[in-house]
């Protein structure tokens, strides 16, 4: 019995060390799942989705998106495309081989095709010592030193792996600061590879709270989770600096701005400008119509007098002539004013006839202009902006009342560099549209206030008012029409159309007529209607309380004036309205 003890002791020896040692590795395994940190290092080729070592990736606002950089001679180069979407001012004429950016005071341009290193800055050479453009086959990049000044976000390139980091955000964002050495790693856990060491007292933007692990970026192109224990409590900070904003300088009339359209179809109509000023009062700036584009090599019609700008001076009043797009319809403005050199001359052209005849400044009018080619338009008033403030002339836009339909216009971009932005508060309804008014209050007055929103600045703002209103005439269907016509929801048992009159024919139509006028508060102005021979015709009245109205909305946003299409049009008794609310602004 003994004997058996003693053999069964090694034995018992060896089953309580496999247990030992079992219960050691489960030990084990548990402190080392729950307490042992993995050092494992996560591969950054992966977690970028880099295709190799040479590939270089973008991070937006932490978040990774689609652009191209490359590095050649260890300078770093962004693709335009990437470049154009920080900062859409940078235009490219890829018929004419050229890069463009228009700073608040100089035209810098780049010869895309052009081995060279140089750049002009208003058409003068200049040279560098490095390539700041490289033209890779179909892809244009720009050296990104070169360019920083011109972006306004923070971007940053970093190493290993390659990453252009780009935060366009600069308001205070949570923030933690690290207590001591630590990592972030891909997911909340202690054994998640690292992607990154992090020191202590190191700050990193908090994106989401966790409850063991917190979501956050170390702004360098990082994103992952730090545990909880190894942050600070959170507090708000500004993490990139802010980049000084451009300041645009911009020439001013010095007075509220009161213009008055004056439509000259021919040389005759400029000797009646004496007669007509002797009817007109409250009024500084005249508008003559008298320069549109007329050939498709930036040349321009004139139909401008000396004699008329002389006659202006001499009452106290500045002329912007206007020059349109509009008159000539053989012209193909689109055309001229993708191509660089064609625009260049429309420009010289209009710089040059302008100072001729002794002009104070320039009221441009191009309108119907494509969507495809909102970006040359507004190239078009940058450049001729820099030119108007070269020769001391002062330029005024006309611009469409903000619709979404017309956001290439870019209303925020003009008032850059436009002395004055004119919306044209009316054609609210019009020939081919449904029935109207011109220009409601409520039209013209979220108009203005739109035009704010877009990043106009109130000081720039001149408010056009019509003259005119639409007489619109509803004649009875000869039929009514079969069933199936009669049951859609856009069926109506009258042809419409309309004609344009003036305010002094609106009132004579409404007398002789014998017209029931309502005023209509929510629009802001009369309606009239009357029936004669079985044909309706009705009237949203422009007069005296429709204009008091309008003038309201001046004062009320505080914008720099107004102005009034057309001389001609309206009834005499406007013009002390008008003088008694612009000497109040």
């Amino acid at each position: 019995m003994k004997n058996m003890k003693k053999k069964m002791i090694p034995i018992i020896t060896v089953i309580c060390l496999v247990i030992a040692i079992a219960a050691g590795m489960l030990i084990w395994r548990y402190y080392d799942k729950h307490y042992v940190y993995t050092k494992e290092r996560a591969d950054l080729t992966e977690y970028f989705s880099l295709a190799d070592e040479n590939d270089i990736a973008v991070i937006e606002d932490d978040v990774q998106r689609e652009g191209d950089v490359l590095l050649k001679d260890d300078r770093v180069y962004v693709s335009y495309d990437l470049v154009h979407e920080l900062n859409d001012r940078f235009y490219l004429d890829r018929k004419e081989g050229l890069l463009i950016y228009c700073t608040d005071n100089s035209l810098v341009s780049f010869d895309i095709n052009d081995t060279e290193n140089k750049y002009f800055i208003n058409h003068q050479p200049v040279e560098t010592e490095y390539p700041i453009l490289l033209n890779e086959g179909d892809e244009i990049f720009l050296e990104l030193e070169f360019i920083d000044p011109w972006l306004m976000q923070d971007v940053m390139f970093y190493r290993d792996p390659g990453r252009l980091v780009i935060i366009s955000t600069f308001e205070p964002e949570e923030v933690v600061h690290s207590l001591k050495n630590t990592a972030i790693r891909i997911k909340g856990g202690i054994k998640s590879p690292i992607l990154k060491d992090v020191e202590e007292g190191d700050t990193l933007s908090l994106l989401e709270e966790g409850e063991n692990w917190e979501k956050v970026s170390d702004n360098t192109g990082f994103v992952g989770y730090v545990e909880k224990g190894s942050l600070s409590e959170v507090t708000e900070e500004q993490i990139a600096a802010e980049k000084p904003e451009e300041i645009y300088t911009h020439l001013s009339l010095g007075a509220p701005v009161s213009m008055l359209w004056h439509q000259t179809t021919n040389t005759d109509e400029n000797d009646e400008i004496g007669s007509l000023l002797n009817s007109v009062h409250g009024v500084n700036v005249m508008s003559p119509t008298w320069f549109y584009m007329n050939d498709n090599e930036g040349g321009l019609a004139d139909l401008s007098s000396t004699s008329y700008i002389q006659t202006c001076h001499d009452r106290g009043l500045s002329v912007w002539p206007l020059v349109s797009n509009l008159e000539n319809s053989e012209v193909d403005d689109n055309y001229v004013l993708s191509h660089t050199s064609l625009r260049r001359q429309l420009e010289e052209n209009i710089i040059q006839k302008y100072t001729a005849v002794g002009a104070d400044g320039i009221n441009l009018d191009f309108e119907q202009i494509e969507p495809e080619y909102g970006e040359d338009y507004v190239q078009f008033v940058r450049e001729l902006s820099l030119m108007c403030a070269e020769n001391g002339l002062i330029l005024s836009v006309d611009t469409y009342v903000p619709q979404s339909y017309s956001k290439y216009y870019n209303r925020d971009e003009q008032d850059n560099y436009a002395d004055y932005v004119v919306i044209m508060g009316y054609d609210e309804h019009y020939v081919g549209s449904d029935e109207g008014s011109v220009a409601s209050l409520p039209f013209v007055s979220n108009g203005v206030k739109d035009t704010i929103a877009e990043g106009v600045e109130p000081s720039r703002i001149v408010l056009g008012m019509p003259f005119y209103t639409r007489l619109w005439i509803e004649t009875p269907k000869a039929e009514a029409g079969s069933d199936l016509e009669q049951a859609s929801d856009d069926y109506v048992d009258y042809d419409l159309k309309s004609e344009a009159i003036s305010m002094p024919t609106q009132n004579a139509t409404v007398a002789a007529h014998n017209a029931v006028v309502t005023w209509i508060e929510e629009l802001g102005q009369n309606f009239a209607v009357y029936i004669e021979d079985g044909i309706t015709y009705k009237i949203w009245m422009e007069d005296l309380s429709s204009l008091e109205k309008k003038l309201g909305v001046v004062k009320d946003n505080a914008i720099a004036g107004c102005a009034f299409w057309k001389a001609k049009l309206e009834v005499p008794e406007v013009w002390d309205l008008i003088a008694e609310v612009v000497d109040s602004l």
